[in-house]
């Protein structure tokens, strides 16, 4: 997570958005539920969640980091 705090929501047209990538099969976030406690990301133990990707074209999958990247500070309204 980019902030700590406590979550409000995830935001689904987010979670929706990097789910419809051509190279997304998996997003797990860690923090689901309103109300927990979110950490700041600082190594992969502290990590808010992950997104797997696969696609036989490589700069499909480059271009879904970028996007991903991009959308990932809306995914968890944190409070």
């Amino acid at each position: 997570a980019t902030r700590a705090g406590r979550l409000r929501r995830l935001d689904p047209e987010v979670a929706a958005a990097m789910r419809a990538l051509p190279s997304v099969r998996q997003l797990e976030p860690r923090y689901t539920a309103s109300g927990e406690q979110v950490c700041l990301t600082t190594d992969l133990p502290s990590a808010a969640g992950y997104v797997l990707l696969r696609h036989a074209n490589h700069s499909q999958v480059e271009e879904d980091c970028r996007t991903i990247e991009e959308l990932q500070p809306g995914l968890m309204l944190v409070e």
